[in-house]
């Protein structure tokens, strides 16, 4: 089965450009948990979960994965076809909320973007931005609109870490041992 996942990997990382973004997009948006059970965010139960980090190929097999996943295979994709990129931890931490979400951006002929994930309704390069920090700030200002409009006047910027992350995920970690890893 090993050889069948790496070939289905071999085809989605030899994708161009804009069809393997088409098919970030469509991935399911859900998790698998410590038991290898998929959990889907239209499920009663999606909060409440022993999260299990996936790999590009159990993305794949699975047809599932969130932010935390979905930036593996996106990186894989870049590196595998020399495209520079960076990704991005962002956190909201307090005691009444929490959220994070990771973010790959690249640079496609020159410009800037956000990567389309399954998440986030982005198309590659638009926007597009000369540089990284102008993208990077995109990404950063988009993720505080979404808080505020979360949180109202309970959002305190002091709460707010984002970080550049570049870490290596073992297959089937948990959320404390992600969350450990990006955030030093």
């Amino acid at each position: 089965m090993h050889v069948e996942l790496q070939n289905d990997l071999d085809d989605i990382l030899s994708l161009h450009l804009d069809e393997f973004f088409d098919y970030v997009r469509s991935i399911r948006y859900g998790y698998k948990d410590q038991n290898n059970d998929l959990h889907f965010l239209t499920d009663e139960d999606f909060k409440k979960y022993e999260y299990s980090f996936s790999t590009p190929e159990q993305i794949i097999h699975n047809d599932c994965g969130w932010c935390w996943d979905i930036s593996e295979l996106i990186k894989l994709y870049c590196r595998e076809n020399g495209i520079t990129c960076k990704s991005f931890f962002l956190e909201y931490l307090s005691n009444d909320f929490h959220h994070t979400h990771t973010q790959v951006l690249a640079c496609i002929n020159g410009k800037w973007s956000a990567c389309p994930d399954n998440s986030m309704g982005t198309e590659i390069n638009d926007p597009e931005f000369n540089t990284l920090e102008e993208c990077f700030n995109w990404l950063k200002d988009l993720y505080i609109e979404y808080l505020k409009y979360v949180l109202k006047d309970n959002f305190d910027e002091l709460k707010l870490f984002v970080k550049e992350y570049d870490c290596i995920f073992n297959q089937n970690i948990t959320e404390d041992e992600y969350l450990n890893l990006i955030r030093n």
